[in-house]
């Protein structure tokens, strides 16, 4: 992803690649710093503006859609600049 502009790409892993997602009714996810994929959701992290930004990929993952925004619930005097997403497994 490009931080700056917000853009988000696909990398083909054979030539290198790197290629745009376009994001429905000119989203972007600007201050986009870590991300994760679990299937076809994208999650993003914006990391100046204290959330995440997930994001629906179609198949093709050539394009998606952002489904919602999700802020911090602990105030940015304790929780500054998240900057990457992990994903957990099972607490059972």
């Amino acid at each position: 992803m490009q931080t700056n502009s917000g853009k988000v790409y696909r990398i083909d892993p054979a030539t290198g690649t790197a290629k745009v997602i376009a994001l429905a009714n000119g989203e972007s996810v600007v201050n986009g710093d870590g991300s994760l994929l679990s299937g076809k959701t994208l999650y993003v992290v914006q990391n100046q503006d204290n959330r995440v930004a997930v994001i629906a990929l179609a198949p093709s993952l050539a394009s998606g859609w952002v489904v919602t925004r999700l802020d911090s619930p602990i105030p940015s005097s304790t929780c500054r600049r998240p900057s990457t997403g992990s994903a957990g497994g099972s607490t059972r």
